[in-house]
């Protein structure tokens, strides 16, 4: 004990050497240090939840335009815990408002954390406040610490506690944040990828009359602000049983698909995008939140919520609709098969296929690994918007076409024959939607785990 009591005091000792060296040269300083009683005073937990606290506390001392000094900061871990200390471009006459902004910082973050701040003389300031005790929030914590009012375990276990759900918060946030811009990346890649066969793209409006890439741009904006609430959703401890969560995120879907409209006046930009956009953003985030994302339990949590939809949807129902009709006239099942199955196409086809092709990061390489993986997917998947506008001959026809294009190693053979699928559906006037959802849904899923 008294070795471990040597240690921290040694470890205080040289803190006050790096204010007194800053200090030396006329500065003002700054300070980030943590309340933790006994020993050890830093553990992993410890540091990400300093680390997470540190980078919380450099983004709101710049939006408040006090600037460190990157000639005199110093981050370390020692016996005493996790430290940080650096000069503050600073006057002494500003150094009392300095203060007060940090007090501010420390009354959001609660009373585990010290940030302290010495003028150019190394003076302290104080505010002459006595902050209140950490664990009861009652008597001074200096008092109770003089007093020994708490048990060492249970300050233990109650810092531990708190550390660990702030640390998780932290990269709920950063999680929700990545993963709705990935969304909104995933459907810029596929509106922006050109030319496409009978799609809208940013040079044609494809087989559609009434669509274009403006139309596809206003629809991604508006349908994006959705996203973070589909991550809070799959987050939320009321809904541990994603059957409850269902009818939420339907809510959610139908909101989005209004708000679709509204700017598109009417027209089906990205309702199958939607569909499927949704549904992978709440499995991974509600895998994420519960330590367990990974490409095969994201297959299997997607069965499992779908089990049952092609006999609900399309079987036992009198709701008619050319999906129903598809499959009543064809037996296909269209991306309610895909859907019930897991989304197979992606998770077996088009990962694979993005990671073999994306060689290096520029436009032409990725351009010509999408254009790829669009055509295997209208190869295997079942679209019934073709049918819908062409009929079922030339369905299967333009399916025999993207099978034999897939089949070419040769970049110059695979653009020609996907250059004759565009003028295919010049010609038949037709548009595979279906396979543009899932596009955008495979380069979620691709990006999602390599990044």
């Amino acid at each position: 004990m008294n070795k471990i009591l040597e240690g921290i005091l040694l470890a205080k000792d040289d803190r006050s050497k790096l204010r007194k060296d800053i200090s030396s040269k006329s500065l003002a300083s700054l300070s980030l240090s943590l309340n933790i009683p006994g020993y050890p005073k830093s553990t992993s937990e410890i540091s990400e939840y300093f680390n997470n606290i540190l980078s919380n506390l450099k983004d709101f001392l710049l939006s408040n335009r006090i600037f460190l000094n990157p000639d005199f900061t110093y981050h370390k871990i020692d016996e005493a815990g996790d430290f940080f200390i650096s000069a503050l471009n600073v006057d002494d006459e500003k150094i009392h408002i300095v203060k007060s902004y940090t007090e501010d910082f420390e009354q959001k973050y609660g009373r585990l954390i010290d940030v302290d701040i010495t003028n150019s003389c190394g003076h302290p300031i104080s505010s002459n406040k006595v902050k209140t005790c950490f664990f009861c929030g009652e008597y001074p914590a200096i008092d109770c610490m003089r007093n020994r009012r708490h048990d060492y375990e249970y300050m233990q276990n109650q810092i531990l506690s708190y550390v660990n759900i702030f640390n998780k918060q932290e990269k709920l946030n950063d999680f929700k944040n990545k993963i709705s811009a990935l969304a909104t990346e995933s459907l810029w890649m596929e509106i922006s990828l050109t030319p496409k066969p009978g799609l809208v793209d940013h040079s044609s409006s494809g087989s559609h009359t009434d669509m274009d890439y403006y139309s596809f741009v206003k629809s991604t904006c508006v349908i994006s602000q959705y996203f973070s609430d589909i991550v809070n959703l799959a987050i939320d401890d009321d809904y541990v049983d994603s059957v409850d969560a269902l009818p939420v995120l339907r809510q959610i879907g139908m909101n989005m698909e209004k708000s679709m409209y509204e700017q598109t006046n009417g027209v089906n930009t990205h309702k199958g995008g939607i569909y499927i956009m949704a549904n992978l953003i709440y499995v991974c985030s509600y895998l994420y939140y519960h330590n367990s994302l990974s490409i095969p339990n994201i297959h299997a949590k997607l069965k499992a919520m779908f089990a049952g939809l092609v006999s609900r949807e399309l079987v036992n129902t009198s709701f008619k609709s050319n999906g129903v009709c598809c499959y009543n006239k064809y037996g296909i099942k269209g991306i309610r098969g895909e859907m019930e199955d897991g989304l197979p196409i992606i998770f077996e086809n088009q990962i694979e296929i993005l990671r073999k092709f994306i060689v290096s990061d520029n436009y032409e390489t990725i351009s010509y690994a999408l254009k790829r993986c669009l055509v295997d997917i209208i190869s295997r998947s079942e679209d019934t918007n073709i049918i819908h506008r062409a009929g079922y001959e030339v369905y299967l026809e333009f399916r025999q076409k993207a099978k034999l294009t897939r089949e070419f190693d040769s970049k110059s053979e695979f653009l020609l024959n996907y250059n004759n699928m565009i003028s295919y559906c010049e010609e038949k006037n037709i548009s595979p939607g279906g396979a543009a959802d899932l596009l955008a849904a495979s380069w979620f899923v691709y990006r999602l785990f390599e990044n």
